[in-house]
């Protein structure tokens, strides 16, 4: 499927050809209407991610909530299930009334509109995958960042990998984590962050690393923030395939440039039924193994 005017309107506003506003109107994202997905992101995921830093730089919050929920496949209620506040209502209308950049003249009148807790937008943060300035700064020039304040929260807990691992099997076999809706079958989605124990990583020196776990319908993702600089060697790879494989789990690993930061990501998605899956975000070309030969 092709999007040219879709593609030529972000190209045009990461030239600043075009302002924020004409983009909005050229998309056709308008405050009223249903906001649709920007699905004409998905073929630069993988292959552009500096493209779609810059794009998610020069939108607003709003949209750059929309561009994360296109990416992880998510829904205004899958949001809500991994929020401890807040309802339905309240995730459609964060977006909505994120949807355009007030002037900076008008700062105050836009910051009464913008009254959510910071406790939601530290955990939207870490469901939508973006650093905790980009959707609390609608004004936040880009900076690629290697801060994770929405991480390191009292909440937020320590854990091994093989812990996790276990706990997100139990996850995607209880059926009892399937929600009901109109008759038909809406699946559990488990996203939440945590302090992952270095215990893979020898040439590292780091006690833990922080952690995003993405469990979904057949399959799950652990997705480790690493710095910018930190090597990934075979004998990582080859202990967490030995871990994988006494537990007795399909699983690959992949290595990417994590959004709007410096860090890489080092994920290992692992699935539980034969057929494989393919999230937006993750292609062959971003196997680690390809990588290192």
């Amino acid at each position: 499927m092709k999007y040219p005017d879709y593609f030529g309107l972000i190209g045009k506003l990461n030239k600043e050809e075009i302002n924020f506003e004409q983009y909005l109107k050229g998309r056709g994202l308008k405050k009223a209407n249903k906001l649709t997905a920007l699905d004409e992101l998905i073929p630069l995921i993988n292959g552009k991610p500096n493209v779609i830093n810059l794009f998610l730089s020069k939108t607003s919050i709003g949209v750059r909530c929309l561009v994360m929920k296109t990416i992880f496949g998510l829904s205004d209620r899958q949001i809500l299930e991994n929020v401890s506040i807040g309802s339905r209502s309240v995730i459609g209308d964060f977006i909505k009334e994120n949807l355009e950049i007030v002037e900076l003249n008008n700062y105050p009148a836009a910051k009464s509109l913008r009254n959510f807790s910071s406790e939601l937008i530290r955990e939207l943060s870490i469901i939508l995958d973006l650093p905790n300035r980009y959707l609390a700064d609608p004004y936040a020039e880009l900076k690629l960042l290697n801060t994770f304040e929405e991480y390191e929260r009292a909440n937020i807990k320590t854990s091994l990998l093989k812990t996790v691992i276990n706990e997100s099997i139990m996850e995607l076999n209880d059926k009892s984590l399937k929600i009901e809706q109109d008759d038909k079958v809406k699946y559990f989605r488990k996203i939440y962050g945590i302090k992952l124990e270095n215990s893979f990583i020898k040439n590292v020196n780091a006690a833990y690393f922080y952690t995003r776990i993405d469990v979904r319908k057949n399959f799950f993702t652990v997705e480790v923030y690493l710095e910018n600089d930190q090597v990934i060697k075979m004998d990582t790879i080859i202990k967490i395939k030995k871990l994988l494989k006494g537990l007795d789990v399909s699983g690959k690993i992949y290595f990417r440039d994590a959004f709007l930061r410096v860090n890489k990501k080092l994920i290992i998605m692992i699935w539980i039924e034969e057929e494989f899956p393919k999230p937006h975000y993750l292609n062959e070309l971003l196997l680690l193994e390809n990588q290192l030969f």
